[in-house]
C-alpha cells in the first residue's frame, strides 16, 4: 500500500504541523478494548474527530490541528473517560485510557488534568510556547522571533550549539526561510512575524525524528485561525528614543540619545462563516520607522571651491586631529603646525598653476548643480582641514535594511486565513501573508542631494488538504510558495527598469538624469576624487532587483495498524532566483583624474614650501572643479546564451540577468511502536538530496576541463601541483 501510494502521489517537501495523539484503551485490570470510539473535539472550532480501537487497543489521531482539545474513550457498559489537553504542532502525545464498568445506561465521566497524564511520544529536544504567552511577553519590536532565545538549548539563533544556518524555519508546514537560494538558511523568516499572527511558536534543538528535515534546529510556527466566536483586537504600540535610556558608548562621548521613533499599529480579527464549518482571520499590520542617523561627507571648503588653494610651507596639511600638527582649529581657522616654516600661502588653481588643458571651472550643467548643491564644511576633524573639510550632518532615514526584509522599514502588511472541515472526514485551509517594504536606499551624502529606494515585497501562501480515507489511514496534502522580492533603485532611476523599459523614471529622477553631461548622445555619470558623486549617493550601481520564489509540495500518508503508527512521505522543492543588476560600470561612468594630460605646475619649484601629498591633493582639487576626464568606463553584457553581441547602456538591454535554479528532494519512513503502555520506540530513516545550483540560460561559468582546469599550468590535480616536474594547461573559462 505504501509502495503504491508514494508512487502515484504528488512529490513533495515535508513539513509536520498537526499534532498526532495515540495510545490504547483497556479495561480496569489491563485487558485490551477493541471497538471503543473514541473522540476528539477542538474545544474553540467544536470539529470532531472519530477512532475507533483496534485488535491491540490502539487508536491514532495522525493530524489534530494545534489547539484545545476534549479527547474521550466510549464502550457502552464502561464509563467514559475523558482528558482535556492543549495540542502544540508537531507534537506527538500518548493517551492512554482505562476504562471502569459501569452499569447499564449510566455513563460516568471522568475529566482527566492534562499536565499529568499527556506524555509526549517524540525524543526530540525542544520547547513550545504557547499563545498566551507569545501574546503577553514583551516584546520591544512586536517580532515573535526576539522569543526564541528565551528557549533552553538557544544561544541566540544557534541551537544545541549547531551554527545559525543549520536552523530550518517552517510557517503551518512549510517553508518560510528568507534566504535567496536556501544555500544559507538560517533563522529568518521571508515576512514579518507578529504575534497578532502566531498562534504558537515551537523550537526544537534537538530534532532526531525523521520527519524533521533541513537543519538539525526547527523553529515552527502556526497562525491563528478563526474559532466558532467573534475575537478581535487593535493594536498601536510606538517605541520613541524619548523614553529609552542613552548608550553606554553615547555617555562615554556625551552624546545624546541616538533618534528613533517606531509606529506599529493594526487590528485583527476571526470568527465564523458557518458554524463547526468554516472560518476565518484576518490580520493588518503596518509601521512607520524613522531614525536620525548622524554621518559626515566630505566637501571643499568656501576658498577650494572658488580654486584657492592654502597651504603650509614645509608642513602638510592636516585637520584639526592633528594636534600640534593641525592646519585649523575646530572652527577652520588657520592654525600654525608646528613644522611650518612661514605663514599661510595660497594660489590660484587656474591663473596661478596655468595648466593649458584645465584653464578654468567646468561650465558643464552637472558640474555647476553639484557646486551649488554642495554643503559648506561645519566639521573640521576630517579632510585636510584647509581645503577639504566635512560637513556633519543628521539624515532622516526613514527605513534601514538594503536588500534584506528587516524590522526597521515602513511595513505594510496584510494576513489572512480560512478553513474550512468539509466533511467528517476532510478539512482544508488556505493562508497567505503578503507585505511591502520600503528602505530611504541608498541615501544622499548631503542634505541637498537625493536618495534612492528599495523596495521589498515578499509573500507566503499555503494551501491544505487533510483527508481521513479510512479509520487507520490518512493523507495530508499541502502546497506553498514563498516569494522574496527586492527592487533597489539610485535616485537617477526611480520608477525605472521594470520590464523592458528603461526611460520610465519618476519626474523628480527624469529631472537629475537630464542634468548629467552628454557624450554621443549618451548620459555619462561623473566620480569625481574628492567627493564622488554627492548629488546622488552611489549612483547607477544601486539599480538592481530580484525575484526568488520557491514552490514547495507536501504529502505525508499515515497508517495506524496494532500498535505501530506509520508515517511516510516524499519531498520535492522547486527553488530559484531570477535576478539582475547594473553594477556603476555597466551605466557609462566618467572618473575624473589626470587622463592622458597630467597637470603640470604644481609643485615645490613654482610654490615653495609645498609639500608632495599637498600637491597631490590640489591636482585632484584642479581636476574636479575642472572637469577633467581620466577615463570613461562601460560595462556590457550577455543576457542569453544566444546572444551574439554584447549589449550595454544605449545599445540594448543594460541589465545583467541570471537565473538560477536549485532542485531538492527528500522522503522518510517512520514507525512510531507503542510496545507496551509506558514504552514507544521511534524508528525512522530520511533521504535528502539538495541539487546543484545551476544558471537556466546557460550564463554561469566553468573552467572548460571541470575541476582538473583549476590548476592551470600547475597539472590537473593536487599530486600533479606539489610535483614541480609537472606541466599543465592554462586555465580557460565556458558558459555553461
Amino acid at each position: 500500500l505504501f509502495v503504491f501510494l508514494m508512487l502515484v502521489l504528488p512529490a513533495t517537501v515535508f513539513a509536520q504541523v498537526s499534532a498526532s495523539v495515540v495510545g490504547t484503551v483497556t479495561d480496569q485490570t489491563g485487558a485490551l478494548i477493541p471497538g471503543a470510539e473514541v473522540t476528539s473535539t477542538n474545544v474553540n472550532t467544536g470539529i470532531v474527530n472519530l477512532s475507533v480501537s483496534n485488535e491491540t487497543g490502539s487508536y491514532n489521531f495522525a493530524s489534530l490541528q494545534a489547539g484545545a482539545y476534549t479527547v474521550s474513550a466510549s464502550l457502552p457498559g464502561f464509563q467514559t473517560q475523558t482528558f482535556e489537553i492543549t495540542l502544540s504542532q508537531n507534537q506527538q502525545v500518548r493517551l492512554n485510557f482505562e476504562l471502569g464498568v459501569a452499569a447499564v445506561g449510566t455513563a460516568v465521566e471522568v475529566v482527566s488534568d492534562a499536565d499529568a497524564l499527556l506524555a509526549t511520544t517524540s525524543a526530540s529536544v525542544g520547547d513550545a510556547l504557547p499563545e498566551f504567552e507569545v501574546r503577553s511577553l514583551p516584546l520591544a519590536e512586536r517580532d515573535v522571533f526576539d522569543l526564541i532565545a528565551t528557549t533552553a538549548g538557544a544561544v541566540g539563533y544557534s541551537f544545541g550549539g549547531q551554527r545559525s544556518s543549520a536552523v530550518n524555519v517552517t510557517r503551518d508546514g512549510m517553508l518560510a526561510n528568507d534566504t535567496r537560494y536556501l544555500t544559507n538558511a538560517g533563522a529568518l523568516t521571508a515576512t514579518y512575524s507578529s504575534p497578532d499572527l502566531i498562534e504558537e511558536v515551537q523550537l526544537v534543538v534537538g530534532a532526531v525524528d525523521a520527519e524533521a528535515g533541513r537543519g538539525s534546529g526547527q523553529i515552527s510556527f502556526s497562525t491563528r485561525s478563526g474559532t466558532n466566536d467573534f475575537h478581535g483586537a487593535l493594536f498601536y504600540s510606538n517605541n520613541n528614543s524619548a523614553l529609552n535610556a542613552n548608550t553606554w558608548f553615547n555617555n562615554q562621548r556625551n552624546r545624546p540619545r541616538d533618534y528613533l521613533n517606531r509606529t506599529q499599529y493594526g487590528g485583527r480579527i476571526g470568527g465564523p462563516i458557518i458554524q463547526n464549518r468554516l472560518f476565518f482571520f484576518v490580520l493588518i499590520d503596518n509601521q512607520r520607522y524613522l531614525r536620525k542617523q548622524d554621518t559626515t561627507a566630505t566637501v571643499l571648503t568656501e576658498q577650494a571651491r572658488q580654486g584657492i588653494f592654502r597651504y603650509w610651507p614645509g608642513a602638510e596639511n592636516d585637520n584639526a586631529l592633528g594636534g600640534a600638527g593641525a592646519s585649523v582649529d575646530s572652527s577652520g581657522n588657520p592654525t600654525q603646525p608646528s613644522g611650518a616654516t612661514g605663514p599661510l600661502q595660497s594660489f590660484n588653481l587656474f591663473t596661478d598653476v596655468n595648466d593649458p588643458n584645465r584653464t578654468g571651472p567646468s561650465t558643464n550643467a552637472y558640474m555647476q548643480r553639484t557646486l551649488q548643491a554642495m554643503p559648506l564644511p561645519n566639521d573640521f576633524t576630517t579632510g585636510d582641514g584647509l581645503n577639504t573639510a566635512g560637513h556633519a550632518w543628521t539624515r532622516r532615514r526613514t527605513g534601514e535594511g538594503g536588500l534584506r526584509v528587516g524590522n526597521n522599514t515602513h511595513r505594510d502588511q496584510l494576513n489572512y486565513r480560512f478553513d474550512v472541515q468539509i466533511n467528517d472526514s476532510n478539512r482544508a485551509s488556505f493562508i497567505n501573508s503578503r507585505e511591502r517594504n520600503e528602505v530611504d536606499s541608498p541615501t544622499a551624502a548631503w542634505p541637498t542631494g537625493f536618495s534612492g529606494l528599495t523596495v521589498n515585497e515578499p509573500g507566503i501562501w499555503t494551501a491544505a488538504w487533510t483527508s481521513t480515507i479510512t479509520p487507520t489511514l490518512l493523507n495530508d496534502f499541502r502546497l506553498g510558495w514563498k516569494k522574496t522580492s527586492s527592487h533597489n533603485r539610485s535616485a537617477y532611476e526611480l520608477g525605472c527598469c521594470f520590464g523592458t523599459e528603461f526611460e520610465d523614471r519618476s519626474p523628480e529622477a527624469e529631472e537629475l538624469f537630464q542634468t548629467l553631461p552628454m557624450f554621443n548622445g549618451v548620459q555619462l555619470q561623473p566620480e569625481a576624487s574628492i567627493w564622488g558623486d554627492g548629488l546622488a549617493g552611489h549612483g547607477f550601481g544601486s539599480t538592481r532587483g530580484q525575484d526568488s520564489p520557491a514552490y514547495q509540495l507536501v504529502e505525508n500518508v499515515s497508517w495506524t495498524t496494532g500498535a505501530h503508527s506509520f508515517k511516510a512521505g516524499f519531498e520535492y522543492l522547486w527553488n530559484w532566483s531570477d535576478g539582475w543588476n547594473t553594477t556603476s560600470e555597466q551605466f557609462p561612468e566618467a572618473l575624473l583624474g589626470d587622463g592622458g594630460a597630467p597637470v603640470v605646475g604644481i609643485d615645490s619649484g613654482n610654490f615653495p614650501g609645498i609639500e608632495a601629498n599637498d600637491a597631490s591633493h590640489a591636482e585632484e582639487i584642479l581636476n574636479d572643479l575642472a572637469g577633467s576626464i581620466d577615463r570613461i568606463e562601460q560595462g556590457f553584457v550577455l543576457s542569453s546564451a544566444s546572444q551574439t553581441q554584447f549589449a550595454g547602456y544605449g545599445t540594448g538591454d543594460f541589465r545583467r540577468f541570471r537565473e538560477f535554479h536549485k532542485n531538492d528532494y527528500a522522503f522518510f519512513f517512520k514507525d512510531t511502536w507503542n510496545v507496551t503502555n509506558n514504552l514507544t520506540l521511534n524508528l525512522g530513516l530520511r533521504y535528502d538530496v539538495y541539487g546543484s545550483m545551476f544558471e537556466e540560460n546557460g550564463l554561469a561559468t566553468n573552467t572548460t576541463r571541470g575541476e582538473a582546469g583549476i590548476f592551470s599550468i600547475s597539472g590537473s590535480s593536487f599530486d600533479d601541483w606539489l610535483d614541480r616536474g609537472t606541466t599543465g594547461q592554462l586555465t580557460q573559462i565556458e558558459l555553461v
